[in-house]
C-alpha cells in the first residue's frame, strides 16, 4: 500500500480493520488557543485555516518536546493575534449586525471564534455593562 504522511497531534491513531481504516482520538486535532488549558481550548478550524501558519497541536503539551521553543513561540504569537483579531472593527461590525440569537453561533464560527468569547467581545463593545444586560439589549 501507499504510505501517506499526516501531520497532526502525536496521539491520533489510525487502525485498519479488514479493508477499512479508522482514525481515533481527534480530541487535539487543532492547536490550542489557551496556554493554560491546551487540551480543552482549541482554535476553531475556520480561524486556524485562514489566519495562521501551520501550528502544532502538541505545542503546550508534554508531547511537544521536540522543537518545543519553536512550537510554543508560534502558538503564543497566534494566541496574541487571535486576541487582537476578535476585537477588530470587522468582527465587531459583524457581531453588531446579528439580528437573532440563532445568528450568534453562525457569525462567531464563520469568523473562527468560539462562543466562549461572547462575554469578552460584549465587554469590549459595551464596557462596564454586564454581559447579561448586553445580551438582553442586543436581542430585544
Amino acid at each position: 500500500g501507499k504510505l501517506i504522511e499526516v501531520k497532526t497531534a502525536v496521539d491520533l491513531e489510525i487502525h485498519k480493520v479488514g479493508n477499512n481504516y479508522y482514525a481515533l482520538d481527534f480530541a487535539r486535532l487543532f492547536p490550542p488557543n489557551n496556554i493554560h488549558s491546551p487540551l480543552v481550548h482549541l482554535f476553531r478550524p475556520e480561524y486556524h485555516l485562514f489566519k495562521n501558519p501551520p501550528l502544532s497541536p502538541d505545542g503546550f503539551s508534554g508531547f511537544g518536546r521536540t522543537n518545543k521553543l519553536i512550537h510554543t513561540g508560534k502558538l503564543e504569537d497566534a494566541i496574541l493575534r487571535f486576541e487582537e483579531y476578535i476585537v477588530t472593527p470587522k468582527i465587531i461590525e459583524s457581531i453588531l449586525k446579528i439580528s437573532s440569537l440563532s445568528d450568534v453561533k453562525y457569525k462567531f464560527h464563520k469568523n473562527g471564534i468560539n462562543l466562549r468569547y461572547l462575554g469578552v467581545i460584549l465587554e469590549f463593545i459595551f464596557g462596564e455593562y454586564t454581559t447579561d444586560n448586553c445580551i438582553l439589549d442586543i436581542f430585544d
